[in-house]
């Protein structure tokens, strides 16, 4: 098998892991949540533009080995050499004696794995002398008004490399080439959150920081599904009528948002401090979806933020399941690929949502029946905000978080503008 199809190979295996059969209709989106998802599992960030290339064999010249690395340790090889072996068809060898040995060939192929040993050395030496020597921070023109303008400043000045990005957060589309002789990169933040900016040199990420964007009170706005565009902000005045948080279509209207395509509205509360529920907290709220245009696979997605890796999940019409995402600390699901049918339920009813997270296992229930449970790894540290997201008009009764001992940390009944714990 020459290089070619293996790399070709070694992508297509990437995506038919995470549940696309049919490779020929991805999308954007779906390169994207790809992209993001080899770069969490590696550390290595590769374009979306590379990624097509290399899944449609559009390319002459063998990519950098970083990338190639990144590809075969995705899928659960040392490195790109390990996986160019296991690649290679089955053939029968015949034993020879001991004494037909072919030691000039056996002294390459020595050479040879001496070398890679040497190269990864190398290659981890480097990383962590950058990680070591760079330096990254950043200070925000305002406190908490969006858009937002956000001052990186870095020094890279001793790192020998042939590329230099900073990335403002999950997002690829986010990602701006600097100068490494500079030392100040000025961006703007449109949408609020507690997002991880990065610091990246030749593709791998050497610096980290969390960059809080807070709303202070709800903010909405509204997204093409594809999460690329950038958002268009809604009026807020009218949140709050009939004791519930939601909006009307006039505000899309008076937004100029058509309510004739298919939008993504986002309910966003991201306070300026954390919530202190540490590891283990309860999270209740009860929500309906209001349809503005007809939908087949209507949904609310709740995602409770945190200092490190969110928790969300879907509340989509049963047969959607497929179009289905969740992520519970390090681990993404997507419906394509596991099964998250427990979690499907018409969001055009009522709905009574719990949230239980104790000891790194992570319980939901559905109007006080259990339906879904897993667990996770990492250390997630406090909550730092709620997002309501649905392709309608959601509209939430009330939330509350609760400590570990069902103390109240929250409560919004959405009655008045006075927030309780805030």
């Amino acid at each position: 098998m020459e290089e070619q199809q293996m790399v070709m190979a070694c992508v297509q295996q990437i995506f038919i892991s995470n549940g696309y059969e049919n490779l020929s209709s991805i999308s954007h989106r779906d390169y994207n949540l790809v992209a993001e998802e080899i770069a969490e599992k590696t550390g290595i960030l590769i374009s979306v533009s590379t990624i097509k290339r290399l899944l449609k064999g559009q390319f002459s010249k063998a990519p950098q080995v970083s990338t190639l690395n990144a590809l075969a340790t995705y899928i659960g090889y040392k490195n790109w050499q390990e996986y160019k072996q296991h690649s290679k068809p089955n053939i029968q060898v015949i034993q020879k004696t001991p004494l037909d040995i072919n030691w000039k060939k056996t002294s390459y192929l020595a050479a040879s794995i001496l070398m890679i040993s040497l190269c990864v050395y190398v290659l981890r030496s480097n990383t962590a002398t950058a990680q070591k020597e760079a330096t990254f921070s950043f200070t925000k023109t305002t406190s908490n008004s969006l858009p937002n303008t956000v001052v990186f400043n870095y020094d890279v000045s001793s790192i020998q490399g042939d590329s230099f990005f900073i990335q403002q957060s999950w997002d690829i589309n986010r990602r701006v080439k600097i100068d490494p002789n500079a030392h100040t990169l000025t961006d703007i933040y449109f949408e609020p959150g507690h997002h991880t900016a990065k610091l990246i040199v030749n593709n791998q990420i050497i610096k980290t920081l969390p960059v809080k964007i807070p709303t202070g009170d709800w903010f909405f706005y509204v997204k093409s599904p594809n999460f690329s565009s950038l958002p268009t902000y809604l009026p807020t005045r009218n949140n709050f009528e009939g004791s519930k948080l939601s909006i009307a279509e006039k505000d899309l209207v008076e937004a100029k948002v058509s309510l004739e395509e298919e939008k993504y509205i986002y309910q966003s509360l991201v306070p300026k401090d954390a919530f202190k529920t540490g590891e283990n907290f309860t999270f209740r709220t009860r929500a309906r979806l209001k349809e503005y245009r007809a939908n087949h696979c209507p949904f609310i997605l709740f995602d409770l933020a945190t200092e490190s890796q969110p928790f969300f999940f879907s509340a989509i019409k049963p047969g959607c399941e497929s179009n289905s995402m969740a992520q519970f600390g390090e681990r993404f699901l997507l419906g394509k690929q596991a099964d998250l049918s427990a979690l499907s339920y018409d969001p055009r009813e009522w709905l009574d949502v719990r949230v239980e997270v104790k000891n790194k296992e992570i319980t939901i229930f559905y109007n006080n029946q259990e339906v879904y449970k897993t667990q996770y790894k990492i250390e997630t540290g406090n909550l730092t905000g709620f997002t309501f997201i649905s392709n309608g008009i959601c509209e939430v009764e009330y939330i509350q978080l609760l400590d570990k001992d069902l103390n109240e940390i929250f409560t919004d009944n959405f009655i008045t503008k006075t927030l309780t714990g805030s």
